[in-house]
């Protein structure tokens, strides 16, 4: 890490954040989202597994949050900028490639209820499915 601090410019200021290495989601867990959860709602509703992944990670995934008004308006004025009285934040959803396990379960159990709640539809949780019971998921 002092390696590449000692790389940065040092007339350039820099944000840098820190946060505890935790293990990314697992293999098994993208193969249910995608082979058993996507899947199901997919056959139900009759949209495409990647409409609703994009869908699910708006409505249920972690956000990062953009304060447009600091960064996107250096190249304003100070006149414009201080015409923009509030603080433009907005939130985008982030990969759910980047989540963690937990941050990954708690997403599927967002989903799994959800569809429960609003579709009626049951999705076996992953302990509950044996190998061959996740392959005739996917082969469906």
């Amino acid at each position: 890490m002092l390696i590449a601090l000692k790389q940065l410019d040092p007339t350039k200021e820099y944000r840098v954040y820190f946060s505890d290495k935790k293990k990314n989601r697992s293999n098994k867990q993208n193969a249910y989202y995608w082979g058993v959860v996507l899947h199901v709602i997919s056959k139900h509703t009759g949209s495409d597994s990647e409409e609703l992944h994009e869908l699910f990670k708006c409505k249920f995934g972690l956000k990062t949050r953009f304060n447009l008004k600091s960064e996107f308006t250096d190249n304003l004025t100070v006149r414009h900028k201080n015409e923009l009285e509030t603080e433009l934040i907005e939130e985008f959803p982030i990969s759910t490639s980047v989540l963690n396990t937990a941050e990954f379960t708690d997403y599927l159990d967002k989903i799994v209820r959800w569809s429960g709640e609003k579709l009626g539809l049951y999705i076996p949780k992953p302990n509950d499915l044996s190998d061959e019971d996740f392959i005739n998921y996917i082969e469906r």
